[in-house]
């Protein structure tokens, strides 16, 4: 288990420290900052996460395409997963500098709002979980990641209207469907891969 949690998802983590300390920052010292420092550690960690992902992917010797796909999967999921931590860091920071002014009410739209940020974080990283097998290109894999980004499109989409942002996470999870979709006959179950 510790292995797992090592190699996969070490770099996400250090991308998630890495976005609370610029979105502390931002939010302590605005003037400053000019609240440039969390979108910046948002693509950093992101970047440097799939980078580092797709160093370790590369050495397993995947096929391309499979590689290629792994790769992609895991730049979006973490992207979702990182876009999904900002939003509960910053819903629970708004409601702190509130909580200053007047009394601090739990309600649906706090409830909500919370709920966004913890279902994208969740379902980027049960995408990231997925990242490992799309690349050994087995179906079971394939299959799981499928109704992940469709959950994550589901999550999304409906939310455009509300909130312009919520068309990233749409759009993301959109793109990874179609390619997976694509390569839906380069994956093969785990049976056909044992003989």
């Amino acid at each position: 288990m510790s292995r797992i949690f090592d190699m996969k998802f070490a770099p996400l983590i250090t991308a998630f420290v890495l976005m609370t300390t610029a979105a502390t920052l931002d939010w302590l010292f605005p003037l400053a900052t000019r609240k440039v420092l969390l979108p910046l550690a948002m693509a950093a960690g992101v970047v440097g996460a799939t980078v580092i992902a797709a160093t370790r992917l590369k050495r397993a010797s995947p096929p391309p395409s499979h590689l290629a796909a792994a790769v992609f999967s895991y730049f979006t999921a973490a992207s979702v997963a990182s876009l999904g931590f900002v939003h509960a860091v910053g819903v629970i920071m708004v409601s702190i500098d509130r909580a200053r002014a007047q009394p601090f009410v739990y309600n649906f739209r706090y409830y909500s709002l919370i709920m966004l940020g913890v279902l994208l974080l969740v379902t980027g990283l049960m995408a990231v979980n997925q990242v490992d097998g799309l690349a050994r290109g087995e179906r079971v894999a394939w299959r799981s990641s499928l109704l992940v980004w469709a959950a994550i499109l589901a999550i999304a989409l409906p939310l455009h209207p509300l909130q312009d942002l919520a068309i990233i996470p749409a759009t993301l999870a959109f793109l990874e469907l179609l390619i997976l979709g694509g390569m839906w006959g380069n994956f093969r179950a785990r049976s056909e891969s044992n003989t």
